[in-house]
């Protein structure tokens, strides 16, 4: 009897050290499942466009790909840059597959996901080619041909209304060349934009006529799925603090400076 009762409680601590393990292994599986979520990338979106995010010897670079990636190492964010063209991000957007893009705070982006705060208004500026005159509004309707850049609206700009000639999209860096080769009248572009490229392709731009062609207010939108992801507000301080800091603008001006 005494052994058997011996046998019995053998039995049962092993049973009990099988339990404990089982568990313990069940709970490492869980908590390693429960970090990988907590950790998996988001999507960045980052159109790309001179000098924001572009290819280079098959790399992405850019101001905001850099300013993203060292967002993303200081406050220990996973977070994916997705460099495409406008059209290419629209369809990810519609797909879902797109947690966060910085764009024009316009209808149709809203109707595609949710903009949660303001990031950054730019000035936009109409530049033409060596001799064509721009000075007041009503000369706009002389232009033969002009641009504006690809993915930008007319109706995106914050700007007093004005009369313009039909316009084609363009891209910056071979509508300049058109320009100085007097095949484009003029182009409507970000101030950056051509700064940067201007500096790229060694052009005296600045002795090119201009003027001041308004805003563009650029917003933080997320996509549907977005908030259920755990690391979502923690991007989203991180962006809020990087724009108040204006953590940027060391990135962009690597790229400004002649």
């Amino acid at each position: 009897m005494i052994c058997s009762i011996e046998i019995f409680f053998r039995g049962a601590w092993k049973i009990r050290q099988v339990s404990q393990g089982l568990f313990a292994i069940l709970m490492l599986i869980f908590g390693l499942n429960s970090s990988a979520q907590a950790t998996d990338p988001q999507k960045f979106l980052l159109v790309e466009s001179y000098p924001w995010a572009f290819y280079e010897n098959d790399q992405v670079k850019g101001a905001s790909v850099e300013w993203l990636e060292d967002l993303s190492a200081a406050h220990k964010l996973a977070l994916t840059p997705v460099v495409t063209s406008f059209q290419r991000g629209l369809e990810l957007i519609k797909r879902g597959e797109i947690d966060f893009i910085i764009a024009p705070n316009a209808a149709r982006f809203q109707a595609l996901g949710a903009a949660v705060f303001p990031v950054l208004a730019v000035p936009m500026v109409l530049v033409a080619r060596p001799g064509v005159s721009i000075p007041t509004s009503d000369k706009l309707l002389g232009l033969h041909t002009l641009g504006i850049i690809s993915g930008l609206r007319i109706d995106e700009i914050d700007m007093p209304p004005v009369q313009l000639p039909p316009m084609e999209e363009i891209q910056i860096d071979s509508a300049l060349r058109r320009m100085a080769a007097g095949r484009l009248d003029a182009m409507i572009v970000s101030t950056f934009a051509l700064i940067a490229e201007a500096n790229r392709q060694d052009l005296p731009v600045q002795r090119w006529p201009q003027r001041p062609f308004g805003t563009v207010h650029l917003a933080l939108f997320i996509g549907a799925k977005t908030p259920e992801h755990p690391q979502t507000e923690a991007v989203l301080r991180a962006v809020r603090q990087g724009r108040d800091a204006h953590s940027f603008l060391p990135y962009l001006a690597r790229y400004l400076d002649p």
